[in-house]
């Protein structure tokens, strides 16, 4: 096994972990274990325990995905059309035109959710390769089906256009917002039963603020682009 540093070791375990759909318990109790036989053993985890994620499949743990966990992933489709629901809209807006949903969007909205999920699996798997490979074919694969597939399914007003984009892309990131400050807490809990040291009020605060950035940045970043894209695309023509 190559050299590698403790928090590179840590971070391959969270990856293991989360591979193997552990428990929050079962996370807590794994890292609070291997925390404390390095403190006594002064040992490196790597010299302690090896591969992080043999050490994993050694312990048995985990448990496998249920048909509702996985259908929960569903809720990122909302969120892929709405990006592209609003760039329609935002453009169309500027340019004086009717906005449209087409199948295109659909298309790309469904194969959006399924390269995420599938860079996802094979990033936690340890698939390094595969992960990159996903993405690229999954990115490729919708851009093209956005631009060629453009029947439309449904015509809309531009400014009735943005609107529907927004509620599709900020309900699934309240309701993600939500669901991950509850496993958080879930997990502090789990933690605290083990006798991990409580956090201090500033690491709280930055772990609510993560969460809050990493569900509403995509929400942000897709009205700016949307409006930045077509003030351009209006711009260019006249220069």
């Amino acid at each position: 096994m190559k050299s590698t540093s403790t928090d590179e070791w840590m971070t391959e375990l969270y990856l293991a972990l989360t591979a193997a759909n552990a428990t929050e318990l079962e996370v807590a109790e794994t890292v609070a274990d291997v925390e404390s036989f390095c403190a006594d053993a002064d040992q490196t985890p790597a010299e302690a325990f090896g591969d992080p994620r043999e050490y994993v499949e050694q312990l048995g743990i985990g448990r496998s995905t249920t048909w509702r966990e996985r259908l929960g992933y569903l809720v990122h489709v909302p969120t892929m059309l709405g990006i592209f629901v609003v760039f329609d809209g935002a453009h169309h807006l500027t340019a004086g035109t009717t906005a449209s949903l087409t199948w295109g969007h659909l298309a790309a909205a469904v194969l959006l959710t399924a390269t995420t999920l599938g860079f996802a699996t094979a990033l936690f798997a340890g698939r390094r390769v595969l992960t990159w490979v996903v993405a690229t074919v999954g990115m490729t694969a919708s851009i093209v089906s956005a631009v060629t597939l453009d029947r439309a399914v449904l015509e809309l007003a531009p400014a009735l256009s943005l609107v529907v984009g927004g509620l599709l892309l900020v309900v699934p990131a309240a309701v993600g917002t939500v669901q991950s400050v509850r496993e958080r807490d879930a997990a502090l809990a789990a933690a605290r039963r083990v006798g991990t040291p409580a956090r201090s009020t500033d690491e709280d605060r930055l772990s609510v603020r993560v969460i809050v950035a990493s569900h509403w940045a995509v929400v942000v970043a897709a009205f700016v682009f949307a409006w930045a894209i077509a003030l351009v695309a209006k711009i260019a023509p006249a220069g």
